[in-house]
């Protein structure tokens, strides 16, 4: 055993004897990782040195182990196994690999570089947070494929992964690779070369040619050799790379070795994410010339040059001619990775990353209960066995009632908490409960309905993975006949108009309902004066508060249905029909220009979006129509005569108006809005009377009560507004404009 893992096991010793603080109890962290070791590169490099460093127990678990080449995994992992992958397919793989975990007691998997199939099969077979460090962008896009909304977490390697990964709203933490700057440290010699493995994308053709250019000029040397071109590389390149001189190392265990020995480090890539060779030669003082390829401009900075491959050889003469300032160059590469490349901040980094992702977060479960004896005993049972282990089940008891007292208690289970009060109906006994909800996420439970058990692992895994969304609810089934025969009952996504229209007399919905613990103290309780409908009030009160709503199509919540309960009653339906009232928007019927201009269908789509989750309904505008009678209009600007008697009608029927015109490049994304017209010499403009012009304002007014103006930024001025247009058909352009083209 080598020094460093006899340090590492010493260091684990120590901590499991030392005294814990008297807050929590000792709990073994032990992280299991898994590589395809068909493969060793970069990737999994960093795999073995994080895991040798970081004070967790750490096992590997091979998969596709196809590969003859020796490697020290027994330095850093406390025990190797290998995937039976004979006559496997992605599932099997996965049902293997949860074995492990459970046999392990793993608290974490880190599963690098495997295929969106087989990640995905992970990720749901697995109780246990999964890790994935994304050293891509095209490897992230490859994996988002067939992985979406599975709830894994992600480590990018770079700001620039790391930005490309939430784009769609996906969480990842940003761990910067490193090296050991205690073996990478440089030496000087006039070599030139490159590290990798022979796969597609590290352009050794490219390498060759430059060698066969240059081949009196400078020796190349290829660290590394081994993957699965290999073969094919001696076949078709090897009586070229022979001829130009090139030598090609093979896999070795200590690239240091060959690395000092270089003058130059040449990365002739086409695809890279953050790659590691980069900052090991730099470590050795080498400077590097580098295609721009993944992160490279910003690891390199002054200690080298960032270019295209086409000028590589010009740039490698350049740097040896002058011998001094290739020298200043190799000293800046050192500077700056001691700055930035010491693997003990990666692994401080991938340490604090595991911890946020062993960290389960806590659910708090409310359910009110009164006179269901019958049913309550299955309904906390459902609870009881979800995967998902962090929960707390409030009970509150709507009236004293001993025999449901009985049955909870016989559950001996410390998570369960029951509380009572007088009888005084669902939503004061749902305000009550509330008001002890103290955790992470809180949900519901009712005491007659039944949980899917995979509910809550679901729920948590989505809203950890997509923190932009406050609030979701899910799909399930509906029973008649006590669970004999079960139906299923989906909802749309969420919008004011979808809810009114299919949740009528009824809520599906609020019984599914997951939500960030911050939003209980925010929206306080249910309203008694609409005790029947008191859930659907809930939520549209969070809808107005902001909150961002999501539908999770998994049949995750199972619905008891009583034919003569409550919720078919005219008093549920009187409720319901409060709620719509209070929470429907003023404006119904909006008129949206639908000009056949090829654009204006594209430009639309966000405004008609906005406008109907709020529950309008959208007329398109038929310019011969007679009829006045709504509630407000979009006009878009720039446009022909055929619309101006119609304007003029609306204007005189006191319609609330909005011109507006959509930016193109580069404000592609943004929405203009003018009470006088985008462009005060627009068409339209000269229309409208003087006397009309409070009108077009109101449509100002009209158009600041949709959340579209809180999403897309307003660029008005009260003198002038600058509008970019980019559509060659444009009037603005083909009328006014002094340029053929804009």
């Amino acid at each position: 055993m080598s020094k460093r893992a006899r340090e590492k096991r010493r260091l684990r010793k120590e901590a499991a004897t030392s005294p814990p603080p008297k807050s929590w109890a000792p709990r073994k962290q032990v992280a299991l990782f898994i590589i395809n070791r068909s493969m060793i590169g970069g990737a999994e490099r960093l795999s073995f040195e994080v895991a040798k460093r970081i004070p967790w127990e750490c096992h590997l678990l091979v998969i596709l182990d196809q590969s003859t080449m020796a490697f020290p995994w027994e330095e850093a992992f406390e025990s190797i196994a290998h995937a039976n992958t004979t006559r496997q397919n992605s599932a099997s793989i996965a049902r293997d690999i949860a074995a492990r975990v459970a046999e392990i007691g793993a608290s974490i998997v880190v599963a690098t570089g495997q295929g969106p199939a087989l990640f995905k099969h992970i990720v749901e077979n697995c109780p246990v947070p999964v890790v994935d460090v994304v050293h891509s962008i095209p490897s992230w896009d490859r994996l988002k494929e067939g992985c979406h909304d599975v709830g894994a977490r992600f480590i990018a390697v770079s700001t620039a992964v790391q930005q490309h990964i939430g784009v769609d709203g996906t969480r990842a933490d940003c761990v910067p690779n490193g090296c050991d700057l205690r073996v990478f440290k440089p030496n000087s010699l006039p070599i030139v070369g490159t590290l990798g493995r022979i796969i597609l994308g590290k352009n050794m053709e490219g390498f060759i040619k430059l060698a066969e250019e240059m081949k009196d000029e400078a020796s190349f040397v290829w660290i590394g050799g081994a993957g699965p071109w290999a073969e094919e590389y001696w076949k078709v390149l090897a009586p070229r790379a022979l001829e130009a001189g090139v030598i090609v190392t093979g896999y070795t265990q200590h690239p240091e070795h060959w690395l000092s020995m270089l003058d130059l480090f040449i990365l002739p890539s086409e695809e890279e994410g953050s790659p590691l060779c980069v900052m090991e030669a730099m470590a050795c003082g080498v400077p590097v010339v580098s295609t721009p390829v993944g992160n490279v401009q910003e690891l390199v900075k002054d200690a080298g040059t960032v270019l295209s491959f086409r000028d590589f050889a010009w740039e490698i003469r350049r740097l040896l001619r002058d011998r001094e300032a290739l020298s200043q160059m190799g000293k800046r590469a050192r500077e700056i990775a001691e700055e930035c490349f010491d693997i003990d901040k990666t692994a401080n980094g991938y340490m604090a990353a595991f911890e946020k992702a062993a960290k389960q977060p806590s659910v708090d479960l409310i359910m009110t209960a009164y006179k269901a004896e019958t049913t309550i005993h299955s309904a906390i049972q459902s609870i009881i066995n979800q995967t998902y282990p962090l929960w707390r089940l409030i009970i509150l008891l709507d009236g004293p009632d001993a025999g449901m007292r009985r049955i909870i208690e016989g559950f001996h289970d410390t998570r369960i908490e029951i509380h009572e009060q007088e009888h005084q109906g669902y939503a004061r006994a749902t305000t009550a409960a509330l008001r002890l909800v103290n955790a992470d996420y809180y949900t519901w439970m009712d005491a007659d309905d039944l949980s899917d058990p995979d509910r809550l692992r679901r729920c948590v895994s989505f809203m950890e993975s997509h923190p932009a969304i406050d609030l979701i609810y899910t799909g399930g089934t509906v029973s008649d006949d006590d669970f004999a025969t079960e139906r299923p009952w989906n909802s749309p996504q969420w919008s004011l108009k979808n809810y009114f229209e299919n949740h009528r007399g009824s809520c599906p919905i609020g019984a599914s309902k997951f939500i960030r613990g911050e939003w209980a103290e925010r929206l306080g309780g249910f309203d008694p004066s609409v005790e029947l409908a008191a859930d659907g009030d809930y939520l549209c009160r969070a809808h107005k508060a902001g909150a961002r709503i999501h539908f999770l199509d998994l049949p995750l919540y199972r619905i008891r249905n009583h034919p003569q309960g409550m919720s078919k009653t005219q008093k549920a339906f009187d409720d319901f029909a409060e709620v719509e009232h209070r929470h429907s928007h003023p404006y119904k019927r909006i008129l949206l220009d639908c000009d056949e201009f090829p654009s204006i269908a594209a430009w639309n789509s966000p405004i008609k979006a906005a406008l109907e989750e709020d529950g309008h309904e959208i007329v398109p505008i038929n310019w011969e129509q007679e009829n006045t009678a709504y509630d407000g209009a979009f006009i878009w600007n720039g446009t022909s005569e055929l619309k101006s008697p119609f304007v003029q009608r609306l204007c005189s029927a006191g319609v609330p108006l909005l011109f507006s015109e959509h930016g193109w490049f580069p404000q592609k994304d943004t929405f203009y809005f003018d009470p006088l017209g985008v462009n005060y010499a627009s068409t339209i403009t000269k229309w409208l009377p003087a006397n009309n012009w409070q009108h077009v304002r109101q449509g100002r007014v009209f158009a600041e009560k949709y959340r579209l103006l809180k999403e897309c930024p307003e660029i008005v001025d009260d003198g002038y507004v600058l509008l970019i247009l980019q559509v060659e058909c444009d009037s603005q352009i083909v009328l006014y404009s002094d340029f053929e083209r804009m």
